[in-house]
């Protein structure tokens, strides 16, 4: 079950993880509902260049899952747009060592 008792009336957009839901990659042992809008990370020096962006997922650990490489990143735009970009949407481009 998930628990949304707290949040702030209105519509949330929201990443699902968890036992049950694609794989389970992180791991975890409950199930999560995160609200981009109150519970995500801001990372403040993403690189913004294909080479610096596959860099940075590389290594971005999850904040969900410690010792787990998160699935990806969102970007938002202020005007409401966004972009979600994941790890494996560098397969076959792996950086040099």
């Amino acid at each position: 079950m998930l628990f949304v008792s707290g949040w702030p009336d209105g519509e949330h957009s929201v990443e699902a993880l968890g036992p049950h839901i694609q794989g389970n990659l992180l791991g975890l042992s409950k199930h999560l509902c995160v609200p981009f809008n109150l519970e995500v990370p801001v990372y403040v020096d993403v690189p913004r260049d294909f080479e610096g962006v596959r860099a940075f997922l590389s290594k971005l650990e999850s904040r969900y899952a410690p010792g787990h490489l998160a699935e990806g990143i969102v970007f938002h735009h202020p005007d409401g747009r966004r972009a979600k970009i994941k790890r494996k949407d560098f397969a076959g481009n792996s950086p040099a060592a």
